[in-house]
């Protein structure tokens, strides 16, 4: 009997899927990661058991303990949990289906249609033929789970999972330690992790204002106006779906800052930044990132939590308003999207409790910006 999880292709899910992978097998040995071709070798760097889409198509095992999905209202993700569960219940028409769930990324938000219920509407079967086993959350529950789930299936995987793979990865120690190579004589960083605002092409065109000159702008200003350290670096992360974009803000970014693009060195292109993280909080004694409305600080009060640092890491978390007017962001974009994200973040934030040294300090400049600082 065997544990299957079904890893979709973005890099952002890469290491969440792994950090599943450690938690199973606190209980179970044949785990296996179903990916595609490229992501399947990624995995196996990070000590995973992965096959590709292909193959488990061709072996489709009766027998499983569980099967674990990507929880989001994506149509190929429903439809890979349907061909699955359709394919069990063929073979063994008297045995129910075990299935579990997980977010999306590390960011811990799960949406989309309810899975079993359009699954066995569709197939004309009773929803007691489906048993949910577990519903992932890493780190905290989101409200996005607690609205769709009773509590008594969500299980929280605490990060220590992440951190222990970190820790004990030659692997991925040696891409930090090599990206993090030459730049002693910082005291503080400026991680950038590009958000494609003032684009057509991202979530429907919700962040189509203005130009890319307007986003380098909100960058350099948040910056200057809440970056009071001296001796600073910008590294800068793109966005592989926006090369054109990212190309440009690095280079507005760096006429003003010394500034390093991660996907130029060792840093691989595939790897999302918690481990870079992890070694930055070991390394400096300030860090700042400048979020915008991603998630990416998110996960830097657990690191900090599990290290014996004196890193102070700061999130700047959306932008002020004053950035936004003086950039001639439209009010439709703050009131419908921004101030929505940026109240979501304070709910997570505020449902963080550590026991120990690690303290969380929010200043709340206005309704679509806040800083939050962990030390």
């Amino acid at each position: 009997m065997s544990v299957y999880i079904f890893a979709p292709g973005a890099k952002q899910f890469i290491l969440p899927c792994v950090v599943l992978y450690r938690w199973y097998r606190r209980t179970k040995s044949d785990i296996t990661i179903v990916t595609n071709t490229t992501n399947a070798d990624y995995y196996r760097k990070l000590g995973c058991i992965a096959v590709t889409d292909q193959i488990f198509q061709e072996l489709l095992p009766d027998e499983c303990d569980e099967y674990v999905f990507f929880k989001h209202n994506a149509v190929g993700q429903f439809n890979k949990f349907c061909k699955v569960v359709a394919h069990f219940h063929a073979s063994i028409l008297s045995k129910k289906v075990k299935v579990s769930f997980f977010p999306d990324g590390f960011g811990n938000a799960m949406w989309g249609k309810n899975y079993i219920s359009d699954y066995c509407d569709e197939e004309q079967i009773s929803k007691n033929m489906i048993e949910v086993i577990n519903v992932f959350s890493f780190g905290f529950i989101h409200t996005s789970t607690l609205r769709q789930y009773d509590a008594s299936v969500i299980t929280v995987v605490d990060y220590s999972y992440l951190t222990e793979l970190i820790e004990n990865c030659q692997f991925l120690k040696d891409i930090c330690i090599q990206t993090l190579i030459n730049v002693d004589q910082f005291t503080s960083i400026v991680l950038v992790p590009f958000r494609p605002w003032c684009t057509d092409g991202f979530h429907g065109g919700v962040y189509d204002f203005g130009d890319q000159t307007v986003l380098a702008n909100i960058y350099c200003n948040l910056i200057e106006n809440h970056v009071t350290t001296d001796k600073k670096m910008v590294f800068f992360r793109g966005d592989e779906r926006f090369p054109n974009e990212s190309s440009f803000v690095f280079d507005e970014l760096n006429k003003s800052y010394d500034c390093l693009e991660i996907d130029t060195v060792k840093y691989p292109k595939w790897l999302t930044l918690e481990p870079l993280l992890y070694f930055m909080i070991t390394k400096f004694q300030h860090i700042s990132i400048v979020n915008l409305d991603s998630t990416t600080f998110q996960i830097v009060p657990f690191l900090i939590n599990r290290l014996d640092s004196h890193c102070k890491v700061s999130g700047l978390i959306g932008c002020e308003n004053s950035i936004l007017s003086q950039n001639s962001v439209p009010d439709t974009f703050k009131d419908s999207k921004l101030k929505v994200k940026i109240k979501d973040f304070k709910n997570r934030y505020s449902t963080f409790d550590f026991q120990d040294n690690t303290t969380l300090s929010l200043n709340e400049i206005d309704d679509t910006f806040f800083i939050l600082t962990v030390d």
